[in-house]
């Protein structure tokens, strides 16, 4: 991709070297105005960017109910051994509301 294609919200891909493999940039870098002037000044044309997934809080939140509901299954699955046994795991009981951040 060449330095004018790129949108200020990109990541370098891969790490960025000079011609005696010394890293400018590592991978993962944020392509800034500012970063992207240097790497003209140093006759950089083109390099690999990606860009970046939606921030975490753009994500829609999950529903309560579900929420709890994949916590149970996954739960019951790691315990699946105790229950099958019929013994009783206190932490079983305590870690939905741990992991829910209700109150105990």
């Amino acid at each position: 991709m060449t330095l004018d294609e790129l949108p200020e919200t990109a990541l370098l891909a891969e790490a960025l070297c000079d011609t005696q493999n010394h890293v400018l940039l590592a991978a993962g870098t944020a392509l800034t105005a500012t970063v992207i002037a240097g790497l003209r000044r140093r006759g950089i044309e083109r390099l690999s960017a990606v860009l970046p997934g939606p921030p975490v809080d753009a994500m829609p939140p999950e529903d309560p109910i579900a929420g709890r509901e994949r916590l149970e299954r996954r739960l019951r699955h790691l315990f699946r051994h105790t229950l099958s046994s019929g013994q009783i795991n206190p932490l079983l009981h305590m870690l939905p509301a741990y992991r829910l951040g209700d109150p105990v």
